[in-house]
């Protein structure tokens, strides 16, 4: 019988492996689905075989990163999945009033996001045009001229901000998981003065630094299946694909 240190890392890389070995299982169950059924080639197939791909790679990192007990990168990257899996389900949600025009909302709500992004892309690029000398500044022309281009084609408005994204989604997006989810992240995505100062801690009259975060190890496991398997969810329930077995799956996993 180990220490209650040791038992405690045991289960902590149990979790873990268990959480890959189901991930793994449920992303190639599905991607196996997209490759044997989906044929078209449109922007609503794009998204939900990118969302596929690049989440479980993200889902990947961020169990490596907790093996290694690095909590704040992981807590980043958690975010940022977390981000996707929202932004994926504000897409291919529709009303069931509104089931009939379907294919049409869902085509417009990516156009919204696409805009955003372009829009979010020009700003960044004129801002590094006034940072930079001028004959470096105009090699940048191209790229601008490109997504006004783009975002002049786009005949929508903007995606809305995140926060409003998810108070569109049904249940405890808005509320809950915006707090667990998305503000508690907050710390290891924006490193300033506050988060920073964070991590120094006072013992009596000593000063110590805590290196990383003291969130639970198992916690963020457990966040980071769950993120993917929302993901992975939302895109068999949009192409109407047998979740029952994930579900049972998932409710079967030792936290």
């Amino acid at each position: 019988m180990g220490t209650k240190k040791e038992n405690e890392v045991h289960s902590q890389g149990y979790m873990m492996k268990q959480g890959e070995t189901f991930v793994k299982k449920w992303f190639n169950d599905t991607i196996s689905l997209f490759e044997t059924e989906i044929k078209s080639d449109d922007s609503v197939n794009h998204l939900c075989v990118t969302s596929l791909t690049v989440s479980v790679k993200y889902c990947e990192a961020i169990l490596i990163l907790l093996s290694r007990d690095c909590r704040m990168p992981a807590k980043a990257l958690l975010r940022v999945l977390f981000e996707l899996a929202s932004k994926l389900a504000w897409c291919l949600r529709v009303p069931d009033e509104e089931m009939d025009a379907a294919g049409e909302i869902v085509e417009k709500k990516i156009r919204q996001w696409a805009k955003s992004s372009v829009v979010k892309n020009l700003k960044l690029l004129n801002g590094l045009k006034e940072c930079i000398t001028d004959d470096k500044a105009s090699k940048l022309d191209n790229r601008i001229e490109k997504f006004e281009t783009i975002k002049n084609s786009l005949d929508c408005d903007k995606m809305p901000t995140f926060l409003n994204v998810l108070k569109e989604l049904p249940g405890t997006w808005g509320t809950e998981l915006y707090t667990r989810c998305y503000l508690q992240f907050n710390n290891a995505v924006h490193l300033d003065v506050s988060s920073l100062g964070d991590r120094v801690k006072k013992d009596g009259e000593k000063l110590f630094v805590v290196y990383d975060s003291e969130d639970n190890i198992q916690d963020l496991v457990q966040y980071c299946v769950i993120f993917e398997k929302m993901v992975l969810y939302l895109v068999r329930t949009h192409y109407g694909w047998d979740t029952k077995k994930m579900q049972n799956d998932f409710e079967g996993l030792v936290w």
